[in-house]
């Protein structure tokens, strides 16, 4: 209950240090403004060891026409283009380690509007080390927090290793903090790619370690 006034504050993670969910603190704070900016409210209720529920509460409006709405299909049409292989015919291999369902199909289909580039997923981090000892990629994506083994000591293992010291790797990550990526940059991370994923800045990375 001591920390209930800190709920809504911005930057404010309560319990991380006993959690492993990604997350800079400012989703609450960003509910918060835009219930106000509606001129409604959030709130919660909680009880310690069952947990919580939040409310939010919105003015009533009317319900205007939507016979004349266009809507807009954002499913796919920006990944059936495929893009050609800018130099040679050979296949990229590309491996993304990451234990979030949603951003990795989200890559896939990114992946997917590129001819010649293979990428291979994999959910635990103990296991895409190993892989990374017994297959050759062209460019490693790496989620920072993961299961079995972080990124971080991913990173500093492939730079480490002599066969794969060379590879691109960019780290993939919720926080934005720019300790967080000068330290990063100090283990010997290529890049760094922010999450929420942006299809552009993927679409960027690509050309630019890949073509």
């Amino acid at each position: 209950e001591s920390q209930f006034s800190k709920v809504f504050a911005p930057f404010e993670r309560l319990g991380q240090e006993s959690s492993h969910v990604e997350g800079t603190g400012i989703g609450l704070a960003l509910c918060k403004e835009l219930a106000t900016a509606m001129g409604g409210d959030i709130g919660f209720t909680s009880v310690i060891n069952k947990g919580s529920v939040f409310y939010v509460d919105l003015k009533k409006g009317s319900l205007k026409s939507v016979e004349n709405t266009e809507f807009v299909d954002y499913s796919g049409p920006c990944f059936e283009d495929k893009r050609p292989l800018v130099s040679g015919n050979s296949t990229k291999h590309v491996l993304y380690v990451e234990d979030n369902e949603s951003n990795v199909e989200l890559m896939k289909r990114i992946f997917k509007s590129f001819e010649s580039v293979e990428l291979s997923t994999v959910k635990d981090g103990s296991l895409g080390w190993s892989i990374l000892q017994e297959s050759i990629f062209d460019l490693v994506l790496l989620d920072l927090h993961l299961p079995g083994l972080g990124g971080d000591e991913i990173l500093c293992r492939i730079r480490k290793a002599e066969k794969l010291t060379s590879i691109p790797v960019v780290m993939v990550s919720a926080s934005a903090m720019s300790s967080d990526i000068e330290r990063l940059n100090g283990l010997g991370a290529t890049d760094y790619l922010t999450k929420p994923i942006e299809v552009s800045k993927v679409e960027d990375l690509i050309e630019k370690y890949l073509f």
